[in-house]
């Protein structure tokens, strides 16, 4: 079943300002399908979602979409761009990454709490397309991703 949660970035909602830093290069996100996801090191449900995202980068970057792993880490707590880095290198991540330290960009776009890995695909117009809650993606929930991804990529 379908993880559905209500999420500030609601499904059909201009999705609110993504206010983070970038870890190298802020990727270009205009008129592009945007796959973003909260994570952090430690994490075993963060790891096990890992492999869905890094073969949506692998399959799809090249015909638009950007996937962007938003890292948060667990206290809020001050990190470098090394230290995140070296996490992602360590789970195999090649797709774009950014931090939120403070965890004010999580508040913001998952504003009543529940797990800290929320996703959020955007289309090319920066409104939300479909939202998982985090924890862990079922089969059937990293399928309906890949399914969005793909429908959204289409347009």
């Amino acid at each position: 079943m379908i993880l559905a949660t209500l999420l500030a970035a609601s499904t059909g909602m201009a999705a609110p300002a993504l206010d983070v830093t970038w870890v190298e290069t802020r990727p270009d996100l205009r008129d592009k399908v945007v796959l973003l996801r909260w994570w952090t090191d430690g994490c075993e449900l963060c790891r096990d979602a890992q492999p869905v995202l890094e073969h949506l980068h692998r399959k799809y970057a090249a015909r638009g979409l950007v996937v962007v792993g938003v890292y948060h880490p667990k206290p809020p707590r001050p990190v470098t761009q090394t230290n995140v880095r070296a996490a992602a290198t360590k789970l195999g991540l090649t797709f774009a990454l950014a931090i939120d330290a403070d965890w004010a960009a999580l508040r913001r776009w998952n504003p009543d709490g529940g797990f800290t890995s929320p996703t959020f695909l955007l289309d090319k117009d920066g409104v939300v397309r479909f939202t998982h809650p985090g924890g862990r993606y079922s089969a059937a929930d990293a399928a309906a991703l890949r399914k969005a991804v793909a429908r959204l990529l289409r347009r």
